[in-house]
């Protein structure tokens, strides 16, 4: 996983340019929940659930 540095403080054109290349970063990871499993293959992401029969945790894999 990705560890996006702490926000910078003050003013300068270095800070702000930091922080917002460090919101870009955050926007671009996936967002998930304890019953999500994220697999990185070559082929791209497989986000699989863990189960619980709702249709939401069916287990099914899911391309991204």
């Amino acid at each position: 996983m990705v560890r996006v540095p702490a926000k910078l403080k003050g003013n300068s054109p270095e800070a702000a340019w930091h922080n917002q290349l460090r919101e870009v970063i955050l926007s671009l990871l996936p967002v998930g929940s304890s019953n999500t499993n994220y697999k990185r293959t070559t082929r791209g992401t497989i986000r699989e659930g863990k189960g619980g029969g709702s249709a939401t945790g069916s287990g099914k894999a899911v391309w991204l």
